[in-house]
């Protein structure tokens, strides 16, 4: 008899391992059924309580599905960011454009041409004659952006008042404003009719 009992004592403390494993099974199958699975924290918590789950894998994975997700979020964000500072930048060069013909100042006008003097040569002349001399540029739609150029489809309303000689008001019309990027901001590079 003093055998058996070292027998049942073995017997009895296997059960109780076992009891104890499936108490463990179920709850960590409890605990990834009651999981938030689309949550970060929850994720690395279960991954750290429960890391030789069955379930830890699936858990990894979703894990890195979520950092996935969160960086293309961030990098979709600050794609966005940057388009509406570029879409604010063509907006400044135009207005820069506008204030340098209404000051009928050419240096300025240089500057946001870019120094292309071809380009704007015939504005000397003009500046020259004019008493008052405004262009008006409003953008159609959104500036389309590829990278360092750009281009906006504008209406364009141009007031010319000479020294001597009769106001002069072409009729409104539509130009396609070519830019390069410079830095931060944006250059005028040729604005065509169409």
């Amino acid at each position: 008899q003093t055998c058996a009992l070292p027998i049942w004592i073995n017997q009895l403390r296997q059960a109780q391992a076992k009891e104890a494993e499936a108490n463990a099974f179920r709850d960590q199958a409890s605990a990834w059924s009651a999981l938030d699975k689309g949550q970060r924290v929850a994720l690395q918590e279960f991954i750290t309580r429960y890391g030789n789950s069955p379930h830890a894998p699936e858990a990894r994975t979703l894990l890195n599905g979520i950092g996935k997700k969160e960086a293309d979020n961030s990098a979709a964000q600050r794609a966005n960011e940057q388009t509406m500072r570029d879409q604010d930048a063509v907006k400044q060069a135009l207005g820069r454009y506008q204030a340098a013909i209404s000051e009928m100042n050419f240096s300025k006008l240089q500057e946001v041409w870019g120094g292309a003097p071809d380009g704007i040569a015939q504005f000397k002349e003009q500046f020259g004659l004019a008493k008052r001399f405004e262009v008006k540029l409003s953008l159609l739609v959104p500036a389309t952006i590829d990278g360092d150029s750009a281009t906006a489809e504008c209406t364009r309303t141009v007031t010319f008042v000479p020294k001597i000689g009769k106001k002069t008001e072409p009729p409104p019309g539509r130009v396609r404003v070519a830019f390069a990027r410079s830095g931060s901001t944006w250059l005028i590079r040729a604005i065509t009719p169409f």
